[in-house]
């Protein structure tokens, strides 16, 4: 019993004796960003990729809608017609591989009959070979009646004989009892129904004429 007892103490005193094991040390990264860090880099990638990916489709449809030539090779640009007789916008629609269609004819202010006054699509669309155009023709030039532009001041009503599809001739004075410059005759007269780019001539009034002077007459 003695000797068992002494190799147990002596063991524990070995033990005891002998120096702690240290566990070996993990090399730490270079460095390492907190996790706010992180999160925030990740978010601002993001935002970026997303910012370049509008760009992009962006540019590609504007490169699409502004390409000044046919983005395919079957695709054309339609010509200008307007103004053109009709079998001529057709024959020229036709050889730059278009169909063409007529729409209801209607007068126009100064396109005479059988002139092309409205396309569509417009000129110069991108289309595919094949597209059908609809041309609108004019059926005569349309009759306007001469405005009312008596006892206006000149600037005025030539501004309304313009906008009312007519243009100015001339202007001509006369002596009446109205105002200096306001109008007081219209040729043709108010109301007739002319074509449309009739020259219309104004006569405005100059002022009242000049009475007469008496001479008394001096008795001896």
């Amino acid at each position: 019993m003695k000797f068992g007892r002494r190799n147990r103490q002596a063991l524990n005193e070995q033990i005891a004796a002998a120096p702690e094991k240290q566990p070996e040390p993990v090399a730490a990264p270079l460095f390492e960003p907190p996790p706010s860090t992180r999160g925030t880099g990740r978010k601002i990638a993001r935002d970026l990729g997303l910012l370049l990916l509008i760009f992009v489709i962006g540019f590609a449809i504007a490169f699409i809608w502004l390409a000044p030539g046919p983005l395919l090779a079957s695709d054309h640009s339609t010509p200008d017609v307007v103004g053109m007789a009709g079998d001529r916008a057709e024959q020229l629609l036709g050889q730059a591989g278009f169909k063409t269609k007529r729409a209801e004819s209607r007068q126009h202010p100064t396109y005479e009959a059988g002139k092309v006054i409205w396309q569509d699509p417009a000129a110069g669309t991108i289309l595919p070979e094949g597209t059908p155009v609809t041309l609108t023709v004019s059926d005569g030039i349309a009759p306007y009646a001469v405005p009312d532009v008596s006892r206006l001041p000149l600037e005025l009503a030539a501004r309304v004989i313009e906008s009312s599809g007519f243009k100015m001739s001339r202007v001509d004075t006369a002596q009446s009892s109205g105002p200096p410059g306001i109008v007081v005759e219209v040729r043709p007269a108010i109301g007739s129904v002319q074509p449309a780019g009739t020259s219309i001539q104004l006569v405005i009034s100059s002022g009242r004429p000049a009475l007469p002077t008496v001479r008394e007459e001096k008795h001896p």
